[in-house]
């Protein structure tokens, strides 16, 4: 039995401007593992740049950092 597809998980509390540097880690893991990464971010950023980004499969903001400016 095949063992199921590992999908990377990206924590990354970095700004704006880091963040749009991630998309290029994003693409490697990709090709290293075969299917889009999670990324854990803090603030808005994250799920407003990586929402349409077809190497990312999802984009979680923990409640507790959703409001964070880091």
């Amino acid at each position: 039995m095949p063992a199921p597809p590992v999908q990377p998980i990206v924590i990354w509390f970095g700004r704006v401007g880091d963040l749009i540097l991630l998309s290029a880690l994003l693409e490697v893991l990709h090709r290293r593992f075969g299917s889009p990464c999670h990324v854990i971010g803090a603030g808005s950023w994250p799920a407003q740049i990586y929402a349409a980004h077809k190497r990312c499969g999802a984009c979680f903001v923990p409640a507790s950092l959703h409001g964070m400016g880091v």
